[in-house]
């Protein structure tokens, strides 16, 4: 199974922003699970995570386990030249562990990581609604208008108004309200935190949108990003 190097550079600058800190201060580590339908690259922090698919090729050799990856050994990842490469399962005399491969520049190298229990994913697409493709960009403009300032109403939140079909934040002055839009939560509303992740242009272009929530996080999905956040 092979990963560009690039999956790990993007995880990093969207981590960033949907955690709202420095990846590095977080000392972030990376989930890494393999299967016969592709990769999943993911990362957590508080009640927040991100997830990434990478689809497999016909050249692949699928590895249905999950590896958790150091920050430090990430770190070195985003350096790599071209792909990465995960080894195939070995058994060992203290359990199982694969290794993982890749080069900088000139110099190959690589790193043995024991093999952890899968967690699940946003990455998938079960229970996730296809939404209008204005949806990204009207939350974009939505942050733009919410206020973090206020410490007595919500007003730092966008509003996805499953009854209305609206996406609305205010600053207590002035509104932004969207519409038209079909939200899987009908007729229930979803609050959630302007964040910084809706700015980034490399979001827009990543293709379809599809939203889903359950009673604690509500979740969106552009292909091939995954988000989960709590509402």
């Amino acid at each position: 199974m092979q990963i560009p190097s690039s999956i790990f550079r993007s995880m990093r600058r969207f981590a960033s922003a949907l955690f709202e800190k420095s990846v590095s201060r977080l000392a972030l580590d990376m989930l890494v699970h393999a299967s016969p339908e592709g990769c999943v690259v993911s990362a957590s922090y508080g009640d927040r995570k991100l997830s990434c698919h990478v689809p497999s090729s016909k050249y692949d050799s699928p590895l249905a386990q999950s590896v958790t990856l150091s920050h430090e050994l990430v770190d070195q990842l985003c350096l790599a030249t071209d792909r990465v490469e995960l080894g195939e399962v070995e058994s060992t005399e203290n359990g199982s562990r694969f290794t993982v491969r890749w080069q900088h520049g000139l110099v190959k190298r690589q790193a043995e990581i024991n093999l952890v229990t899968p967690t699940d994913s946003v990455a998938s697409n079960t229970g996730l609604s296809v939404v209008d493709s204005r949806f990204l960009s009207s939350v974009a403009q939505a942050c733009e208008m919410a206020d973090t300032s206020s410490t007595r109403f919500a007003l730092d939140c966008i509003e996805l108004d499953g009854q209305h079909g609206t996406v609305v934040a205010t600053d207590g002055r002035h509104m932004v309200r969207f519409d038209s839009f079909t939200f899987p939560w009908h007729p229930e509303r979803v609050l959630f935190r302007k964040n910084r992740l809706f700015k980034l242009k490399e979001l827009s272009g990543l293709g379809e949108v599809r939203l889903g929530s359950t009673k604690r996080h509500a979740g969106h999905r552009s292909w091939p990003m995954a988000v989960r956040t709590a509402h």
